[in-house]
């Protein structure tokens, strides 16, 4: 399993004090964590990195005269690694969300502020849309204001899909008022953020009726279409509210705010070609991030099933697909090749890239691909003959079909693009 290494800048490994360490020498405590693992160590050197510890060793706890000291709420793998991080600076913990979640939650219990800080960092890295939720609870549980923060914001951004989840019913009104409350808040309209009030209200309508007056407050009541919402507003008892409120406007409501990079080419090591020179080789990716404007934040994404370039990723109607590209680097010249036909959907539920859809009538690159009034339009030439083909997706019946093309011959690579909601080929 991979491992992510949590290093302190401000320690130098000693080496003479692990060994001492290692071969119990000068030991005068063994800490023993929940599961009964025993860990012979020197009180100086956990009470320096510690104030649990120091406070235990050198106050009047009952543990300042014991040999044997247990820890409650830490089992032995994540304790065995507060301890290392005490010796040398660093804890090695498998990279994985739960498993810094333990050393996290450990970090601060036995308040070893710096790791719990590294710790915090790594997790505001890998927030997603399957973790938001549960992330800024755990936040909200250690005070941690920078990863509720972040938490928070990939919450309101893809609000809309994680209101399906059983995770949103169970929100406090605190919560879910901080999510609400955001300007880049990603709904279509403000009538869907009443709508999610009401949902969550409905889910547990006796103890939440008094909590909306509280997320009212969060409600932007200028933006709501009264025509559509007033039985909401009704029900909620709001419709004075829509009538006298002069609330202020969201900055921007939308899906925007996020960005998405995947595939390409990227160098790797050096390698030695049959001719035996050196040279810095060129590797083919599938990796994919993601950026949050609001957060300012880069964090992973689901790679792509398939490693490619030069593919085009694009949104219609709600979804998400990446489209052709070429297949093959060669290592050495980074040169591409290879087009494909191939088309991937991004399946947000599973949270993984499906081949659900119908390939492409012809191999294509993501300069002859675009995305146009909810539909995908793409024009490759046929080299052979200098015409040129094209083709539309249509999202809703999951299908290609072949339109009319331009007559005139192409003798050099064109550029197709949009203009004023028209589909071009240059």
């Amino acid at each position: 399993m991979d491992e992510v290494a949590f290093t302190s800048r401000g320690s130098s490994s000693a080496k003479t004090i692990e060994s001492y360490r290692q071969s119990e020498y000068l030991c005068d405590v063994v800490i023993i964590s929940e599961d009964g693992r025993r860990f012979p160590a020197h009180r100086v050197i956990l009470a320096a990195a510690s104030q649990f510890f120091s406070r235990m060793f050198g106050g009047s706890f009952l543990e300042s005269n014991k040999t044997d000291v247990a820890i409650q709420n830490v089992d032995g793998a994540v304790l065995n690694m507060l301890i290392d991080f005490a010796y040398k600076g660093e804890a090695m913990c498998p990279a994985n969300v739960e498993n810094v979640l333990f050393l996290y939650e450990a970090a601060h219990y036995t308040q070893f502020d710096e790791l719990f800080q590294m710790c915090s960092d790594w997790l505001m890295g890998h927030v997603d849309t399957s973790n938001c939720l549960s992330m800024a609870i755990v936040a909200d549980r250690y005070d941690d204001s920078n990863l509720r923060r972040e938490a928070d914001c990939i919450s309101a951004v893809n609000i809309l899909d994680l209101s399906e989840s059983e995770e949103f019913l169970c929100l406090s009104v605190e919560h879910l008022s901080r999510i609400i409350a955001q300007d880049d808040l990603g709904v279509k309209s403000e009538d869907n953020v009443l709508i999610l009030v009401r949902k969550w209200v409905k889910h547990d309508e006796a103890s939440r009726r008094d909590d909306v007056q509280t997320l009212s407050k969060y409600i932007r009541f200028p933006l709501l279409h009264f025509e559509e919402t007033s039985d909401v507003l009704s029900d909620l008892d709001l419709v004075s509210h829509y009538h006298t409120s002069d609330g202020s406007y969201r900055h921007r409501v939308g899906y925007d705010g996020v960005l998405l990079v995947a595939g390409g080419v990227k160098p790797r090591a050096k390698i030695v070609t049959k001719y035996g020179s050196i040279v810095k080789g060129h590797k083919m990716s599938s990796e994919a991030r993601i950026y949050n404007a609001h957060s300012k934040r880069w964090s992973e994404f689901p790679s792509l099933p398939v490693e490619r370039c030069e593919h085009r990723i694009v949104t219609s109607c709600g979804e998400l697909y990446s489209l052709g590209g070429n297949s093959y680097c060669d290592t050495e010249s980074g040169t591409t090749a290879g087009t494909t036909e191939v088309v991937h959907r991004f399946d947000y539920e599973s949270r993984q890239w499906v081949d659900d859809v119908e390939p492409m009538s012809c191999p294509r690159k993501g300069y002859e691909i675009v995305s146009s009034d909810s539909r995908i339009y793409g024009m490759t030439i046929e080299h052979s003959r200098k015409k040129a083909t094209c083709e539309v997706f249509d999202p809703e019946k999951k299908r290609w079909i072949t339109v009319s093309s331009p007559k005139q011959s192409f003798t050099k690579p064109y550029i197709l693009s949009i203009l004023d909601n028209k589909d071009l080929a240059i």
